[in-house]
């Protein structure tokens, strides 16, 4: 979204330039919150001052977004919001606006946007995945030497992450295996359950450059079960965004684990390099699902016995039986019997 598109307005004796867009988001009935709004957006150059080129989303008129308050960062970034943070209560639709604004025609910063999604997690089955407790508090640990460890310096969102292992340190723990792991059971009414988490690989200066082939001696994996779904050993730049469909477990129990391994065996120092770290981190661990649980039958109710015989009287009851017991109404009752009296 360039910053010189779009209409100009006066806004506090200033000409802001800015571009638009807008969508009227319909809320599907029956959806379970939260609802979360996620996107991704980019900013390449410099701007000349503080709200002097912006990129801002607001929902109905309220700004849940700037860049303005986010770190600089190089390359795309991904942004989420939970609705129900916002101070306003939304009914059945709101306005989504992206609004991308400039008030300096010598600013070169651009900003672009993309993959916008509302969606509506289901059930959060894993417990303190963002690690926000500070701690391991809802999860199995196995450490080997300082590792695994919760640490507040680097992180996707939040405050906190897990450090799960440092190459430099090499895990000498005879395991050499740091892990996390917690059991989970998908209900059969589950849908569409996904598996999330943020990861992080990171090389020290000294090994800038050095590329592992795969299947190295150190690696950070997720297992399901016994099931390898994610290996990472590589240099990552940044945060990577991890997904993984668990339609195969629904109606299933098993083990989510999060670990790094070292392979004594095949360990070896990097060339010319004698003392080198390499950092595995992991963030926003969380499996959801949607779907709705069935209510339980009720259970079946007694027959009740009725508080009144009818009268035995071996042909039709008697018309004041009838009235008792609420089988025809007074009206009926009583045209019957001037039938009988002018017969």
């Amino acid at each position: 979204m360039g910053k010189t598109a779009g209409d100009t307005i006066d806004v506090e004796d200033m000409i802001l330039s800015v571009s638009v867009i807008a969508q009227e988001v319909v809320i599907t009935g029956g959806t379970e919150e939260p609802l979360i709004l996620k996107f991704d957006y980019l900013k390449e150059g410099e701007d000349t001052g503080i709200w002097n080129n912006f990129l801002a989303v607001f929902i109905n008129g309220e700004i849940i977004f700037s860049t303005e308050w986010e770190e600089d960062k190089e390359g795309w970034q991904t942004y989420e919001f939970d609705l129900n943070e916002l101070d306003q209560e939304l009914g059945d639709s709101f306005t989504l606006a992206v609004v991308c604004g400039s008030n300096d025609p010598d600013d070169t910063a651009d900003y672009y946007i993309d993959n916008i999604t509302l969606v509506a997690n289901g059930v959060e089955m894993i417990e303190n995945g963002s690690f926000e407790t500070g701690d391991f508090s809802g999860w199995r640990v196995s450490h080997c030497g300082p590792f695994p460890v919760v640490q507040g310096e680097k992180f996707s969102q939040g405050q906190y992450a897990a450090h799960m292992g440092d190459g430099g340190e090499e895990l000498f723990n005879p395991l050499r295996i740091a892990s996390i792991a917690q059991e989970i059971t998908l209900p059969p009414w589950a849908e569409n359950p996904l598996l999330k988490l943020a990861y992080l690989v990171e090389f020290g200066e000294e090994l800038e450059g050095y590329e592992f082939e795969g299947n190295e001696w150190f690696w950070l994996e997720v297992l399901i079960d016994d099931r390898q779904v994610l290996y990472a050993c590589s240099h990552t730049g940044d945060w990577q965004d991890y997904e993984y469909d668990l339609s195969d477990y629904i109606g299933e129990t098993f083990t989510l684990t999060v670990r790094t391994v070292l392979d004594r065996e095949k360990f070896e120092h990097p060339e010319g390099i004698e003392f080198f770290s390499i950092d595995f981190y992991v963030d926003d661990i969380s499996i959801t699902a949607t779907g709705v649980e069935p209510e339980e039958p009720s259970e079946p109710v007694e027959p009740q016995e009725p508080e009144e015989d009818l009268p035995q009287t071996g042909g039709t009851p008697p018309l004041a039986g009838l009235l008792s017991l609420g089988l025809i109404s007074g009206g009926t009752a009583l045209l019957r019997l001037r039938r009988k009296q002018s017969c």
